[in-house]
């Protein structure tokens, strides 16, 4: 619907490649982006969805090409991490190992100064000390005897990878990993 009202508008176009793309349709997605990156003219959402398209297609460099004039535009410090890391994984994946490491350390020291060592130590003794042992003495527990799948369900880079990991550090519990077959 909101194609319809403003139907050349750069981040609902790109809001919906992305979600084609998620969807596993990659033909849609190339053909609202294919446009936008003739012009010149991505957003840097759909310059990380067009350069996600370009991996999957075995066309790395044109990705990491998009991605470095991306660099040289004004964006935020959070987009430049994105940027980092999606070209980190471009270089992984054409077997340009050093220059995916370099992508990667300078995403992780964006992020770091981001979050400076004093906010950070802050904030894990404020944790630390809420989830004191009498606290979690005191949290119900489950009593529930089942061996039915739990489903861990959440967006991207919000820490569902860390609670399998955990749930399956628990010898009766067994990982099943990211599941693409829940979308079709």
């Amino acid at each position: 619907r909101a194609l319809k009202y403003a139907p050349s508008d750069i981040a609902t176009l790109s809001s919906l490649a992305t979600l084609y793309e998620r969807c596993g349709d990659k033909e849609d997605a190339l053909e609202l982006l294919a446009p936008l990156i003739k012009s010149r003219q991505p957003d840097v959402d759909s310059a990380l969805t067009y350069a996600k398209l370009c991996r999957k297609q075995g066309k790395d460099e044109v990705g990491i090409q998009l991605l470095s004039d991306m660099l040289n535009m004004p964006i935020s410090p959070n987009k430049a991490i994105d940027i980092q890391f999606a070209m980190g994984e471009l270089y992984d994946h054409s077997g340009q190992y050093d220059r995916a490491f370099s992508c990667f350390q300078k995403a992780n020291d964006l992020y770091a100064a981001r979050r400076p060592a004093q906010d950070q130590s802050a904030n894990l003794k404020t944790t630390v000390e809420f989830f004191s042992r009498e606290r979690l003495e005191k949290l119900p527990r489950s009593s529930i005897d089942s061996e039915l799948p739990v489903f861990i369900v959440g967006m991207p880079r919000t820490g569902t990878s860390l609670v399998e990991q955990i749930l399956a550090s628990h010898p009766l519990v067994s990982a099943g990993g990211e599941r693409g077959d829940i979308f079709s």
